[in-house]
């Protein structure tokens, strides 16, 4: 994966989640039998569940307003490199995970 690219997913991912995190902000990292996956976790509000297929649509509104711009780059950026972004509501917030094939 092109390195400056990853950078700015994570950026936008994490820049996402300070706009929409109550409190905390957690990294990670998830581990399958053949696929490794990197996500960011906030306590915000989560998304709405009608929101949450369309989440990585460019312009697609968001709870503030905002445009969407941000998780539709990291999605695009995923798929030019064989990966996944999958966006999912959790008990305690919402969670961007993105998805690459272990080698």
């Amino acid at each position: 994966m092109d390195e400056e690219r990853f950078r700015q997913a994570i950026g936008n991912l994490i820049s996402n989640a300070l706009r929409y995190a109550k409190m905390e902000i957690e990294l990670g990292v998830q581990v399958e039998e053949k696929r490794i996956g990197i996500y960011v976790e906030d306590d915000g509000p989560g998304v709405l569940d009608s929101q949450l297929q369309s989440i990585f649509t460019r312009f697609e509104k968001g709870n503030l307003g905002q445009t969407g711009l941000g998780l539709a780059i990291v999605q695009r950026i995923m798929e030019q490199h064989g990966g996944e972004a999958v966006a999912e509501n959790r008990e305690s917030g919402f969670r961007v995970i993105l998805w690459f094939q272990k080698s």
